[in-house]
């Protein structure tokens, strides 16, 4: 995904790419690959970005994630 994606871009959860444990907290979380989620706001930090999705606890790395097929 795109890390300079605005609040209110939908993304898709791959359940890829990241390190393992961050994938198993997304599915515990709640996340579903495959599934349509909704960027709240995006954090961009020196080595690792994370997202933070509408109506669901938590940070996801943003590797974690695509646009593809939403993208305007």
């Amino acid at each position: 995904m795109d890390i300079n994606a605005k609040r209110g871009t939908v993304v898709k959860f791959l359940n890829q790419n990241g390190y393992e444990y961050e994938r198993h907290a997304a599915v515990e979380n709640g996340l579903v690959q495959g599934q349509p989620y909704v960027v709240h706001k995006v954090d961009i930090g020196s080595w690792c970005s994370s997202v933070r999705l509408e109506g669901i606890d938590g940070r996801f790395n943003t590797v974690m994630f695509s646009q593809e097929g939403y993208d305007d």
